[in-house]
């Protein structure tokens, strides 16, 4: 599950391979997950990242009205989530991690190489990467009238639906965001059967977790 957005201007650059070592990735695939969530009529598959001991990173599309869970096929309770408001949502689980990821300090700048390792439809622990392409900046108008709309960083990387909530990664294996939406510019009329995707690019809201929240995941 992925939410759709149609992006209109963005500031491209050339695609430069990740240098990412093998000890990079093999961390970051220890803290990456599959999650399925089920009620009645509805179920959703999506990807999470390990930030705690106890603690799953996800896109708040992807959550259903349960307490329960399904982690990498293994039944969870969810004992408590908390949200950031911009489509990111903390899961803490009864379910012990090992290995679980950190957050960069870095601000991201555009050419910056990223990677994913996503559940995209029937597939799963699928390496892509990939590059922050630009940005789509919060409108002022909107700022103005006193709604806050962050910017939506878009990377030039393949993503499916399952990717969702997938964490994005840094070439130092740090958490720089989230899979949440795709950026989709289309040939033609969007409402048309005959019209055809040109363009397509994952995107992430900023995270904006509070540190309390960021230290309650850590230490649950």
């Amino acid at each position: 599950m992925i939410k759709a957005l149609i992006s209109t201007a963005l500031l491209l650059v050339s695609a430069v391979p990740l240098p990412a070592h093998n000890d990079v990735l093999t961390r970051a695939h220890k803290t990456t997950h599959q999650i399925e969530l089920v009620t009645v009529g509805e179920d959703v598959s999506c990807s999470a990242t390990a930030i705690g001991p106890h603690a799953l990173l996800t896109a708040s599309h992807c959550e259903l009205p349960t307490d329960e869970m399904e982690i990498d096929g293994e039944d969870a309770k969810i004992l408590a989530l908390s949200r950031d408001k911009f489509d990111h949502t903390i899961y803490l689980t009864d379910v012990s991690f090992k290995d679980y990821a950190t957050f960069s300090k870095d601000p991201l700048e555009v050419g910056d190489n990223v990677f994913i390792i996503g559940n995209p439809g029937e597939l799963t622990d699928i390496y892509r990467q990939g590059y922050l392409a630009g940005v789509r900046h919060s409108n002022p108008f909107m700022l103005a009238l006193g709604v806050e709309e962050p910017d939506v960083f878009l990377f030039d990387l393949n993503g499916w639906e399952g990717d969702s909530g997938s964490g994005i990664f840094n070439e130092k294996g740090e958490l720089v965001g989230v899979v949440s939406v795709m950026a989709i510019q289309h040939l033609g009329s969007e409402d048309s059967k005959k019209s055809s995707v040109f363009m397509k690019f994952m995107g992430s809201w900023g995270l904006k977790f509070t540190e309390k929240q960021i230290e309650d995941a850590k230490s649950f």
